[in-house]
């Protein structure tokens, strides 16, 4: 059974969560300007993103690009 990870949306006023997509491709796009840094990451450091653990790293790495 595949778990459905959600992050809060903190650009609107209501709070909405946004479902992080499974696979590969719509991944990578939901990380817009950052898909290919993101996609590198994830390959050099051999993360799983269907992995908690993984992803945890994935979207700490993702909310560093933004400072």
């Amino acid at each position: 059974m595949n778990n459905a990870y959600y992050l809060l949306n903190l650009n609107t006023h209501d709070n909405n969560f946004i479902e992080i997509p499974r696979k590969k491709k719509k991944f990578y796009n939901f990380f817009a300007n950052h898909s290919k840094q993101v996609a590198q990451f994830v390959k050099k450091d051999k993360l799983d993103i269907s992995n908690e653990d993984d992803l945890v790293r994935i979207l700490a790495y993702y909310f560093s690009l933004q400072k």
